[in-house]
């Protein structure tokens, strides 16, 4: 399922009614709407303005209609993101977030040690740890409900199949921070959790996907398209943190916005439905779905294609539930 010029074009009179009496958004919108191209989207994404906020409010309340209208950026950033990785990361790599916590959202993270963590949003990081710990300041001591943390994230060198990341700094507005930005959807393991002088620290390693029991499920869609890539790991990030119904509405959507002869995307789409189904126990249900791709398969594939074995396997391992 590829974005269209419609998307963007969409998106557009969306901020023009939202921005309309602000002059200086409406003057970036006009910007954006007449010189946007995929090669600036890091660019784009790195600027202060409507975009940025946008995306990751978008993200941050999983509005699926609006990360629809964006999937030609998110796209855009996947692209920039896999070329910058391939030409100049070198392993392995030690990268820092700070951030103020809620107490609730600490005492969340300290429970989670061991466990995989899945970013639904775009992850900023740096390579520069005291930068990093500089921003955050000192604690203080009158405060009480936020907590001072530092993400301490590894990327080692077998982590080949993980969601795209790069250091950004050749394309980003802002070109001379050691930004590290990792792509929406990826996966962490949280190792360890301690707290030294008033900073807590937070150790986390970047995962390979399929490392994670839902990614598994959905690895054979994601080696496909890079269109649908982006589409499947919004809701695989949703259907990871357990939001089982906003990626239903997500894949539900996929389906109507597809037109009748993407056979390919189409089965893809049931296929995400059939392993949402059976995270939630619904293993009839699920049968259903994979029905519904095979069926839809055979008609254009011959039967001993993969694509179609592979389906033939998901329903025997229902069939034993």
């Amino acid at each position: 399922m590829k974005s269209s010029l419609n998307d963007k074009d969409e998106f557009i009179e969306l901020c023009k009614n939202e921005y309309h009496g602000n002059s200086l958004q409406y003057n970036i919108l006009h910007e954006f709407e007449n010189t946007y191209c995929s090669d600036m989207a890091i660019w784009w994404y790195t600027r202060e303005s409507f975009l940025y906020r946008i995306l990751n409010k978008a993200f941050r309340i999983q509005n699926i209609d609006l990360l629809f209208l964006l999937r030609f950026f998110i796209r855009d950033i996947h692209r920039a993101l896999t070329q910058l990785k391939e030409n100049q990361i070198v392993y392995p790599i030690r990268v820092y977030r700070g951030q103020l916590l809620a107490n609730d959202e600490l005492a969340a993270l300290v429970g989670s040690v061991g466990k995989i963590i899945s970013i639904n949003s775009f992850f900023s990081t740096s390579l520069n740890r005291d930068y990093v710990v500089f921003i955050l300041g000192d604690a203080d001591p009158n405060e009480n409900s936020l907590k001072r943390v530092l993400f301490e994230i590894d990327a080692g060198s077998d982590i080949q199949n993980s969601k795209p990341f790069a250091e950004i700094s050749e394309r980003s507005f802002f070109n001379d921070e050691q930004e590290v930005l990792f792509m929406a959807g990826s996966i962490f393991r949280l190792i360890e959790v301690e707290e030294v002088d008033g900073l807590w620290i937070i150790r986390l390693v970047l995962c390979k996907e399929e490392e994670n029991d839902l990614m598994k499920l959905y690895d054979h869609m994601t080696k496909k398209k890079e269109s649908t890539i982006n589409l499947l790991s919004l809701g695989t990030a949703l259907s990871i943190s357990g939001k089982f119904d906003q990626a239903e509405r997500f894949f539900r959507r996929m389906l109507r916005e597809l037109s009748t002869d993407d056979y390919s995307n189409l089965a893809e789409s049931y296929q995400g439905l059939a392993v949402l189904s059976a995270e939630k126990g619904d293993y009839q249900m699920s049968l259903g779905w994979n029905q519904k791709a095979l069926e839809l398969l055979e008609q254009k594939l011959s039967p001993d294609h993969p694509d179609i074995g592979f389906i033939y396997n998901n329903i025997d391992i229902l069939y034993g539930q």
